[in-house]
C-alpha cells in the first residue's frame, strides 16, 4: 500500500513495511466484475525517512476496468 498526497516531491511518499514491524490491514468487503470495496488501517513508513503515518477506519471504492 502506498500513500502519496499528490503535492510537491516524492519526499511525502509513505509505503507498507514489508518486514511486518509496522502492520497494515486491507479487507475486501465487496468484489464484483465492475468494482471493489473495502477498508484499511495500519501504519505506513516514510519512503526516505523514519516517519510513520497511522491510518484508521480508511475506506475505498474503486471501479474495475
Amino acid at each position: 500500500m502506498v500513500y502519496y498526497p499528490g503535492e510537491g516531491t516524492f519526499s511525502e511518499v509513505y509505503n507498507s513495511d514489508t518486514t511486518g514491524v509496522h502492520p497494515m490491514v486491507l479487507t475486501l468487503t465487496s468484489l464484483s466484475s465492475t468494482s471493489v470495496q473495502g477498508t484499511f488501517s495500519g501504519e505506513l513508513l516514510e519512503y526516505h525517512g523514519n516517519k510513520v503515518k497511522y491510518f484508521t477506519n480508511g475506506k475505498f471504492n474503486a471501479t474495475l476496468h
